[in-house]
């Protein structure tokens, strides 16, 4: 699967059409999702890790559809595992998250350029993430789709968010 055919399967559970609304959730998400995943870096379970990857790859996918941007434009060069661990991959994906996410807050401007390099890198560092796992880009990818394919098989649905099945957090 493509970069740009993960944007377009994860857009479908999208919640809303308002752009506003979209950089909104996709930028507090992902402040709530690379914190979930610093977590789970710590913990022994590879495939909550995967998960927590791919929920965050979910929400940088939001962000670059709410700006009509495309993951695979913003995002370059996959090639697995650095050789680090992966709690400094997600202590890195953290760092890029706050210095965008924290100039908006203050009432910066919104640079497009350095607010897309800091998604190609914050996506690239997750993707360590999933590598220390043993996991591929694609993997992390698939699964996510899978898991949203369940939970919303006709897309977004709140009534479905409110009432998750046992075991889907």
């Amino acid at each position: 699967m493509t970069l740009n055919e993960y944007q377009t399967l994860a857009a479908r559970t999208i919640a809303t059409d308002d752009v506003d609304q979209m950089e909104r959730h996709a930028l507090h998400g992902l402040t709530a999702e690379i914190g979930d995943l610093m977590d789970a870096c710590f913990g022994t379970d590879l495939e909550h890790t995967i998960k927590e990857c791919g929920d965050v790859c979910w929400m940088v996918a939001e962000l670059c559809t709410a700006h009509e941007w495309f993951l695979g434009d913003i995002v370059q060069n996959l090639d697995g595992c650095w050789g680090m661990s992966c709690a400094t991959y997600a202590a890195i994906a953290n760092g890029l998250l706050n210095g965008t996410y924290q100039k908006v807050l203050q009432g910066h401007e919104w640079d497009v350029e350095i607010a897309k390099h800091a998604l190609g890198d914050i996506f690239r560092n997750v993707m360590g993430v999933a590598g220390c796992c043993g996991s591929a880009p694609d993997d992390v990818l698939q699964t996510n789709i899978e898991k949203l394919k369940v939970r919303y098989p006709d897309g977004f649905s709140t009534d479905r968010s409110l009432h998750r099945a046992d075991g889907d957090v």
